[in-house]
């Protein structure tokens, strides 16, 4: 089993929903049995606990084109969002390590990988046969914990360890460069940075002293706040709420408002080891990931009352992973749940053709 608290990178319990779904839905990967985990979010119930992506899969890119990007190992495996079904053959990463966590452009053409513990961003045509490394940035001493593209699309956000500093990068071109580094306090202990799409600010964490929150405007590259504020992991909501949710791992919660940076809080919520968290996009409940006791608990913000309990059962070192599919979160569309029946296969045109036919058959007999 992988020791937690060396390098802790994921992006929170991540939530999309395609074109043909109604329904939200949440996948979380387990580490040491390299499965996936989806959720369905309006019932809060297991669809399925064993979509392999992998050995040792840690964090995952979600976007539009209603595909996600897993990190596994030393590999990129590309799924299915609709079908959950992973999509051969996979991208080999020699030497590079899943304990990093990938990003999508705006337009899920490109993806965004940190290679540790070599030091390497890599860029990844998705367009091209079997995807592609098109370019290959060179960052002596980093160590990735969290990547993120801001709102313009033109900018990628890295949160480095090894410096302690936000990387600002310029992704206009064909080649990554590095327009700034800005310090971002002890971030060892960072497990998720988060981006508030609203103003395009960028809620950087620190998990350990001097236990600080930092906000970053990545447009005009500085630090506009530095919060008093104690967690690992940072969440914010997708719809204009101004909040965002700063997480640690004993489970307490702080609350930021984004629209002032003001900080309250904490507040406790369950007990046991908790990884990462997110916010569900249209109720705005907030999703925790309890990694000690393999479960998802899901909050009132208002109250901080649980809401549910969700159980992964098998899961042995679970992560909630990926961000919104347009904004953060992870999730992916079940097939057999509320797809309208004419979008899932050509057999259902025949079974119409066959229902119409039987309701004519009484006219065409007297005919």
């Amino acid at each position: 089993m992988k020791t937690i608290g060396l390098i802790l990178m994921s992006r929170g319990v991540l939530f999309f929903s395609s074109s043909a779904m109604a329904n939200v839905l949440a996948s979380i990967t387990d580490y040491d049995t390299g499965q996936v985990a989806v959720i369905d979010t309006s019932t809060n119930s297991l669809v399925t606990n064993s979509l392999g992506v992998g050995q040792f899969p840690w964090s995952v890119a979600v976007g539009g084109n209603d595909r996600a990007y897993f990190y596994s190992a030393d590999s990129i495996t590309e799924v299915d969002a609709a079908a959950l079904q992973a999509i051969p053959p996979t991208l080999g990463l020699p030497n590079c390590t899943s304990d990093s966590v990938p990003a999508l452009n705006p337009d899920a053409t490109f993806l965004y990988v940190g290679c540790n513990p070599n030091g390497l961003l890599k860029a990844i045509d998705l367009q091209a046969p079997s995807m592609a490394v098109t370019d290959t940035l060179t960052m002596p001493g980093a160590v990735f914990r969290d990547i993120i593209v801001d709102g313009s699309g033109a900018r990628l956000l890295v949160a480095d360890s090894g410096s302690d500093e936000v990387n600002v990068l310029d992704i206009t071109s064909s080649s990554m460069t590095v327009d700034a580094s800005l310090p971002a306090g002890a971030l060892s202990g960072t497990n998720g940075i988060d981006l508030d799409a609203s103003n395009n600010l960028l809620y950087v964490p620190s998990g350990s002293p001097p236990n600080q929150l930092v906000v970053i405007d990545p447009i005009a590259s500085s630090v506009v706040a530095t919060l008093a504020a104690s967690g690992w992991h940072v969440a914010v909501d997708p719809e204009p709420s101004s909040s965002a949710y700063q997480l640690a791992f004993n489970g307490e919660v702080t609350e930021i408002d984004t629209s002032n940076q003001m900080v309250s809080g904490p507040v406790s919520t369950g007990a046991g080891f908790y990884f990462s968290s997110a916010v569900h996009p249209t109720d705005g409940r907030v999703y925790l990931l309890n990694t000690q006791f393999s479960q998802v608990e899901v909050y009132d913000p208002a109250s901080w009352l649980l809401f549910d309990t969700i159980g992964l059962p098998g899961f042995i070192e679970p992560r909630l992973v990926g961000r919104w599919m347009a904004q953060g979160l992870a999730a992916t569309p079940s097939p057999a749940i509320g797809v309208p029946l004419f979008g899932q296969a050509p057999w259902a045109l025949l079974v119409f053709a066959l229902f119409a036919f039987l309701l004519a058959w009484p006219v065409l007999r007297r005919h």
